[in-house]
């Protein structure tokens, strides 16, 4: 089965979760740069758990469940946030299949295979980390134009198919 990532549907986050979302950036922005990191993770806020039946229920729809949040392979189950700044194509091969929420996007494309879009807020992706993606600035823009601290951040919710199937 050839796979290709899909906006699935979107699920508004509140106010709150927003906020968290900004508070991650703002506590941890200056340390990735000083760091070089590309992508940043952070464990996920309790007021972002509630959302999970509703993603579990975007999910369904494609015939995806979560994961098993109490898994204890490593890095299996576990939800987080996720931001970065732009990232060149790469893959991460943690979890496979990820409906990815998104929290925030200063207008930054998000690609994979045949997929190139600019989510918005709320949106969420169905994409395989195992597949290179990765997040680019919109087409013509420089830093400069964007300002030093445009970001592309969300909940990455590792999934799986419902009923296992072979080949995928």
């Amino acid at each position: 089965m050839k796979f290709t990532a899909q906006l699935i549907g979107n699920l508004p986050p509140t106010p709150e979760q927003i906020a968290a979302m900004g508070a991650i950036f703002q506590r941890d922005y200056e340390y990735a740069n000083a760091h070089a990191e590309e992508v940043s993770t952070a464990v996920l806020p309790e007021c972002m758990r509630p959302s999970a039946p509703l993603i579990s229920a975007l999910g369904a729809r494609h015939g995806l469940r979560l994961q098993d949040q109490g898994d204890r392979r490593p890095g299996a189950g576990r939800p987080e946030i996720v931001w970065c700044q732009s990232v060149d194509q790469h893959q991460d091969n943690i979890h496979g299949l990820v409906l990815f929420w998104i929290l925030h996007n200063d207008a930054m494309l998000f690609r994979q295979k045949g997929m190139h879009c600019v989510p918005a807020v709320g949106d969420v992706i169905l994409f395989n980390d195992h597949l290179s993606h990765g997040v680019d600035l919109p087409n013509g823009k420089t830093w400069d134009q964007m300002h030093a601290q445009a970001y592309f951040g969300g909940v990455s919710w590792p999934a799986e198919y419902a009923t296992k199937t072979t080949g995928s």
